[in-house]
Protein backbone atom coordinates (compact mmCIF):
# COMPACT_ATOMS: atom_id res chain seq x y z
CA UNK A 1 0.00 0.00 0.00
CA UNK A 2 2.94 2.19 0.68
CA UNK A 3 4.49 1.60 -2.40
CA UNK A 4 1.27 2.30 -4.17
CA UNK A 5 1.15 5.62 -2.60
CA UNK A 6 5.08 6.67 -3.18
CA UNK A 7 4.90 5.33 -6.89
CA UNK A 8 1.48 7.70 -7.79
CA UNK A 9 3.62 10.26 -5.79
CA UNK A 10 6.34 10.18 -8.60
CA UNK A 11 3.58 10.35 -11.35
CA UNK A 12 2.45 13.19 -9.60
CA UNK A 13 4.59 15.20 -10.71
CA UNK A 14 4.65 14.64 -14.87
CA UNK A 15 0.67 16.05 -14.21
CA UNK A 16 2.77 19.32 -14.05
CA UNK A 17 5.10 18.65 -17.55
CA UNK A 18 4.53 21.19 -20.00
CA UNK A 19 4.68 17.85 -22.36
CA UNK A 20 1.45 16.38 -23.20
CA UNK A 21 2.84 13.09 -23.28
CA UNK A 22 3.75 12.95 -19.76
CA UNK A 23 0.99 14.65 -18.81
CA UNK A 24 -1.12 11.90 -19.97
CA UNK A 25 1.49 9.16 -18.51
CA UNK A 26 1.61 10.97 -14.72
CA UNK A 27 -2.29 10.62 -15.02
CA UNK A 28 -2.95 7.32 -16.28
CA UNK A 29 -0.33 5.42 -14.22
CA UNK A 30 -1.67 7.24 -11.11
CA UNK A 31 -5.32 6.30 -12.52
CA UNK A 32 -4.13 2.78 -13.11
CA UNK A 33 -2.38 2.38 -9.85
CA UNK A 34 -5.15 3.84 -8.18
CA UNK A 35 -7.46 1.16 -9.89
CA UNK A 36 -5.14 -1.72 -9.27
CA UNK A 37 -4.76 -1.17 -5.62
CA UNK A 38 -8.18 -0.64 -5.30
CA UNK A 39 -9.11 -4.07 -6.98
CA UNK A 40 -6.47 -5.81 -4.55
CA UNK A 41 -8.57 -5.12 -1.68
CA UNK A 42 -12.11 -5.23 -3.34
CA UNK A 43 -11.91 -8.41 -5.60
CA UNK A 44 -8.72 -10.54 -3.43
CA UNK A 45 -10.68 -10.41 -0.66
CA UNK A 46 -14.22 -11.59 -2.54
CA UNK A 47 -13.01 -14.00 -3.94
CA UNK A 48 -10.94 -15.72 -1.08
CA UNK A 49 -14.62 -15.32 0.53
CA UNK A 50 -16.18 -17.27 -2.25
CA UNK A 51 -13.48 -20.36 -2.49
CA UNK A 52 -12.71 -20.74 1.11
CA UNK A 53 -9.88 -22.38 0.33
CA UNK A 54 -8.94 -22.62 3.97
CA UNK A 55 -12.11 -24.67 4.79
CA UNK A 56 -12.22 -28.05 5.56
CA UNK A 57 -14.37 -30.43 3.31
CA UNK A 58 -16.21 -33.49 5.47
CA UNK A 59 -16.63 -36.47 3.80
Amino acid sequence: MLTTFILCAMFFVFIFSPMGALYNVGLLSIVGLGAALLADYTLTTALVYLSKPYSRKLS
